[in-house]
């Protein structure tokens, strides 16, 4: 496992821990019982501009927006998404853990009693 690997596993777990922070300073966000939506917008913007502000400065992640699409860059993966910066770094994160996925070794098919390929045996007759 590189180090690059377990960086990547402790950034999407970051990334959990960071945005249920969010989800905590800006209450429920079910519309039926939002009493104030202009106050609970309020709270999660303040509530995303500091999450955004933590992995700048201990992560080195860039967040950028253009038009309607917002992106983010961390750990060499950028991902993008068009509903808002917690959609992108959601997306960060599906996109790191197939890089994890990808890293792990494949299963081998060939011989699965194995490390190898399965031995040559000459044919009998």
């Amino acid at each position: 496992m590189t180090l690059w690997i377990n960086n990547l596993k402790r950034l999407v777990a970051l990334v959990d821990e960071q945005m249920a922070h969010v989800s905590e300073a800006s209450g429920s966000s079910d519309t039926k019982t939002i009493k104030d939506y202009a106050a609970w917008r309020k709270r999660h913007d303040a509530a995303m501009r500091a999450l955004m502000a933590f992995f700048m400065n201990q992560e080195d992640a860039s967040f950028t927006s253009r038009g309607s699409d917002c992106s983010v860059k961390m750990a060499s993966i950028r991902s993008t998404c068009t509903s808002g910066f917690d959609g992108a770094l959601r997306n960060w994160q599906t996109a790191a853990r197939k890089k994890i996925d990808a890293a792990q070794p494949a299963e081998d098919v060939i011989n699965l009693q194995g490390s190898g390929p399965a031995p040559i045996v000459p044919r009998e007759g």
